[in-house]
Order: structure tokens, then sequence, then C-alpha cells
């Protein structure tokens, strides 16, 4: 939980600086390079988030490894969250980010877990009806959940839209379970 508080605050600080300095795009296409330095090198990883490594130690060897690769404003970020320890939440504070980009550009990703690949018209009659309900430009992210048995479940922010056949058939089970016979 408090990793969602964190996330939220800090993410809103790099939005509201990078939209205030016009980088926008260019914090976007550079966060996920470093994250991808901190998910592929064990080493760095590991030195990042260690906690008894000081802070001077640590923005040095991100500045040296990342100063003619990501924007002042990533930069100097990166150097706020070293400073006040919060290396770990990254990902998340990327995640969040990610969400305030896309919200600002009226834009949202949908979540689709499904037991079957959709097709080219389920997708588009999905994502038009998605769009009229959110009026955002949906982006669907298909997840294979063969437990659904039948029909789909939709994520988008914090709506759930829940068609599966499992769910129509707990929800069957706990009415009929409620029923009292006498």
């Amino acid at each position: 939980m408090i990793h969602r508080v964190v996330a939220s605050r800090y993410a809103r600080a790099l939005f509201d600086a990078a939209f205030g300095m016009k980088v926008m795009k260019t914090v976007t296409d550079e966060f996920p390079a470093f994250l991808d330095t901190i998910n592929t090198s064990k080493d760095f990883r590991n030195f990042l988030y260690h906690p008894t490594i000081g802070a001077a130690d640590k923005k040095r060897v991100v500045e040296n490894a990342f100063k003619d690769k990501v924007s002042g404003v990533l930069l100097e970020f990166l150097f706020l969250v070293v400073e006040k320890k919060r290396e770990v939440y990254l990902p998340y504070i990327w995640e969040k980010y990610r969400q305030l980009v896309m919200e600002y550009e009226g834009r949202a990703e949908a979540q689709v877990f499904t037991p079957f690949p959709l097709d080219d018209v389920q997708r588009d009659s999905l994502r038009k009806m998605l769009s009229s309900i959110t009026g955002k430009q949906i982006t669907i992210e298909e997840v294979k959940s063969p437990e659904l048995i039948g029909g789909i479940r939709v994520k988008v922010g914090d709506l759930v839209m829940d068609g599966s056949l499992s769910h129509t058939l707990q929800q069957a089970r706990e009415h009929l379970l409620s029923i009292k016979v006498h």
C-alpha cells in the first residue's frame, strides 16, 4: 500500500516537472531504458537498492552511467529519488507516471482477460465500447486467462467489468447458497 502513495507523489512531481519544462515525451521515452538497466543488470540493481551505500555514491554512479542517456529533468529526478532513499519504488513510480501521461493525453489502457484470443472485429468493437464509456482513446492489452471458461473480464484503471462465465457461475452459486429452504 505504501508503494502506491510514494509512487503517486513522486510520479506527480516528475509529471509536473516534465510538463512544465515541456519534456514529457522525452521523459516518457527515457524512463523505461533506465528501468531496463535495473532489470537486466543484477550488479546495478543490487548497488542501487543497497541500503548501506550512500546517496552520494549512488548519484555519482547514476550520473556517470546516464548523464548522456537521459534528460536533465529525469537525471535530477533520479538524484532526488536516491537522496530520499526511494529507489525500490522506481518501477511503481514509472507506472503511475505513465498513467498520468496517458490521462493527460486522453488515453487509457484496458486489460482484457479472456480464455481465447479476440479477433479484430471483437477487439475493435470492445475498443469502441470502452472509448464511449471512458471518453478516452483505448489501447487493449489481452491477457490469456483460461480459468474464465468463457466471456471476458475488462479492467480500465479502477473500473472492472466482469462478463466471464466463471464470474456468472460464482454469482449463481452464491445466490443459491443464500436461499433458505424450509
